[in-house]
């Protein structure tokens, strides 16, 4: 099969980043990889996570997809994110198309749409925030689609101004278009069903070290001494 893994960096000190490689580097084995990233400041280092020399890298220059000039389309999409940050004004459901426009435009996802369907991926996996723009593309897609989370329920939506503030919403109207959505753990499946009513699927990060032994200390507290990989 051909997959796509699509996140914002790769090659950047960050867990997200180490487990996206360590499952890339074991999918290579038997399919072609491709880890798709918006264009990046640093520089290209295998060594850093021992990504494999199989797997493509795109990197993706994201001034071919968005118009950054201030029109007054680009002023009033910025002017809907602020107002929607600060007092979730667009957070409701009569609203999604203008909160979704402001965004990710729709000329912006015509034109993902476009490459992405033009690469002729199997499967394309995205992580974090990345889920919800996928989910926006998603019916469009020839290929499956998987939004992989790597940070609790709360992180994203109960963290001011950070992934998925104030665009519950949203969530609840593109999420279920993936085919796929995996979470961390029962209880991110419980919340996102609880206050979303979104069905998820848990599957645990894969760890990228051995552990030793284990260490005891007061208060139930354990610690596991590790080799690192």
């Amino acid at each position: 099969m051909k997959i796509c893994i699509w996140c914002t960096k790769i090659f950047d000190l960050g867990g997200t980043k180490r487990v996206v490689t360590l499952l890339a580097n074991e999918l290579v084995k038997e399919h072609d990889v491709t880890i798709m990233v918006y264009q990046d400041r640093f520089k290209e280092d295998r060594n850093m996570y021992h990504m494999s020399e199989d797997i493509k890298v795109d990197f993706i220059d994201n001034n071919e997809f968005v118009n950054r000039h201030h029109t007054p389309a680009f002023c009033w999409r910025y002017l809907v994110q602020k107002l929607n940050a600060k007092y979730g004004i667009f957070n409701k459901e009569k609203y999604n198309d203008i909160l979704a426009d402001a965004i990710f435009p729709k000329k912006t996802r015509e034109k993902w749409v476009k490459y992405l369907n033009e690469q002729n991926y199997d499967i394309i996996i995205t992580t974090a925030s990345l889920s919800l723009r996928l989910g926006m593309l998603a019916p469009e897609l020839n290929a499956k689609t998987i939004g992989w989370q790597h940070n609790c329920y709360a992180g994203y939506l109960d963290v001011p101004n950070v992934v998925f503030w104030k665009q519950e919403c949203l969530l609840q109207e593109y999420l279920p278009k993936l085919d796929r959505y995996i979470v961390l753990s029962d209880y991110d499946k419980r919340d996102y069903k609880k206050f979303l009513d979104i069905d998820t699927e848990v599957k645990i990060n894969p760890r990228s070290f051995v552990s030793e032994k284990i260490q005891a200390f007061p208060y139930g507290y354990t610690i596991c001494i590790c080799q690192g990989s």
